[in-house]
Order: structure tokens, then sequence, then C-alpha cells
């Protein structure tokens, strides 16, 4: 899991946030929601963190 961000260079700063993203997405994965609204809570976050990981892809094709 990653401690800490590299903020010295934009590219390496996008790998690092999507190092994160996916360490959040893996964490979720683990949750166990005993409750609909739990689980509807978790599957909403996982989206979130989808679209942004959509959209970093998107900043490093243009590097």
């Amino acid at each position: 899991m990653i401690k800490s961000i590299d903020l010295s260079d934009r590219s390496v700063t996008l790998v690092g946030l999507k190092e994160v993203i996916e360490d959040c997405q893996h964490i979720l994965d683990s949750v166990n929601t005993s409750d609909k609204n739990s689980q509807n809570l978790v599957d909403l976050v996982k989206d979130k963190l989808s679209m942004v990981e959509i959209e970093l892809s998107e900043l490093q094709k243009r590097e």
C-alpha cells in the first residue's frame, strides 16, 4: 500500500494517485456489508473512484 505520493513530477504524481485509488478499491472490496444501505454506499464510492481512475488515465495519455 502506498504511503506517500511523489509530487516532484506530474507523470509520477498521476501514477501515485492511480495507485492510491487502486488501494482504496481493494479496501472497499474487503468491506463486509451486512445491510443494503452500507452496500449501496460502498458501491457508490467504488463507482466514484472508477470515474476518477478513468480521468487519471486520460491525463496520463496526454503526458
